[in-house]
């Protein structure tokens, strides 16, 4: 028997989650797949999608075209209630005003995994080669390329 997506999704959720931010109530909570930045995980159209924007699709008819946070600050949280949609800047303010990130602390080059130096920034953004080829030649992907490019990602780097 195929079961419809919404109760596929809603199976693997537990709405009786702990209450993180009191006037909110309850989080609902993911209890299948989770990825590997702690988010929920769940398939649909061939594809995993964030669980979170999922819920949102369920409720709202549509994927958010932007970033989908969490009032509530709990990754495996899918209360529709408890999401609200912001930008990429948004999502920045908010982790630091809940204190996942330090003021003053950049991105990029500061971090111990960063695969990228701020001359390697540079190099990508004067380059005319395509993406693909910036991609390989950094070892980075044609995604992170474009951002880069667009200086939506290492935006501190001039």
């Amino acid at each position: 028997m195929n079961r419809s997506v919404p109760d596929r999704f809603w199976a693997k959720v537990n709405k009786a989650g702990p209450v993180v931010v009191p006037e909110l109530g309850e989080c609902w909570v993911w209890t299948a797949s989770v990825d590997i930045g702690g988010y929920g995980a769940f398939g649909l159209g061939g594809r995993m999608h964030a669980a979170h924007r999922v819920s949102w699709l369920l409720e709202h008819g549509e994927f958010p075209e932007l970033c989908a946070l969490h009032r509530c600050d709990n990754r495996l949280c899918v209360r529709p209630a408890h999401i609200f949609i912001g930008t990429r800047a948004d999502n920045m303010r908010d982790c630091i005003d809940k204190g996942r990130m330090r003021r003053g602390v950049l991105p990029g080059a500061s971090n111990p995994a960063a695969k990228l130096s701020p001359d390697d920034i540079r190099r990508i953004r004067a380059s005319d080669g395509t993406l693909a080829t910036i991609a390989a030649a950094f070892g980075i992907s044609r995604s992170q390329a474009l951002r880069i490019r667009r200086r939506e990602s290492w935006a501190s780097v001039e």
